[in-house]
């Protein structure tokens, strides 16, 4: 009791034994399956979606019809091709959109072909079939395209030195090293167009960047 100074707590102690709390993965919870697609099919149908395009989609595991809600999954995979991302949406009256718990957006909704120096970016996934659509009636291959949703609006930051590319995009653009060339297809409106702008500034050194806005309403 006689000794004073200061006591060591880490000599006494130990440092390791201090402990910290530890970020625990979120485990993706995917939305479960219907027995059949019948109610997304008729959703996408009536926004305008080519048949052909919607049954690619759901035989190659991107899309699908989830209970009870009847929501359309739209679904992101890792390179081990393990589902990382659930995007989901209402196809009822009522506007519904959200994500799985435990949802990756370093994984996206997506279609990839590394054979395409090619890449066209969309902010939802409805716009992305709605290319793919788009390509299709054309005469056009959409199956042999680099096609990604950024799975809601990018929101830049005011202080452009702090900005940064989104996630979905910045993932998608490192494990595909052949791209030379990224379309931005952004709602046609104050948001979208700042966001294009922010985009094209960060990439415009190591890539062409092309901006196309739709001539007629917000979006494709």
């Amino acid at each position: 009791s006689g000794i004073s100074g200061r006591i060591d707590m880490d000599r006494i102690y130990g440092q390791e034994s201090i402990s910290k709390p530890v970020k625990k993965e979120k485990i993706l919870i995917m939305p479960k399956r219907a027995e059949d697609n019948e109610v997304i099919i008729e959703y996408l149908k009536r926004r305008g979606i080519n048949d052909n395009v919607i049954s690619f989609f759901i035989e190659q595991g991107l899309i699908y019809q989830s209970v009870p809600m009847n929501n359309i999954v739209f679904v992101g995979y890792d390179e081990n091709n393990i589902p990382k991302y659930a995007g989901m949406r209402g196809t009822e009256k009522y506007r519904y959109i959200g994500d799985a718990y435990g949802s990756d957006k370093t994984f996206p909704f997506r279609l990839v072909n590394k054979d395409n120096t090619n890449i066209h970016i969309f902010e939802g996934a409805i716009d992305l079939l709605s290319y793919a659509t788009l390509l299709y009636e054309q005469g056009s291959d959409f199956k042999s395209q680099n096609l990604v949703s950024l799975s809601g609006v990018y929101k830049p930051t005011k202080n452009m030195t702090n900005a940064q590319i989104p996630l979905s995009l910045r993932t998608v653009l490192k494990d595909n090293p052949q791209l030379k060339t990224v379309y931005l297809h952004l709602d046609n409106d104050s948001a979208g167009r700042k966001a294009a702008e922010v985009i094209s500034n960060l990439l415009k050194d190591k890539y062409t960047v092309k901006k196309h806005f739709v001539p007629v309403g917000k979006d494709v």
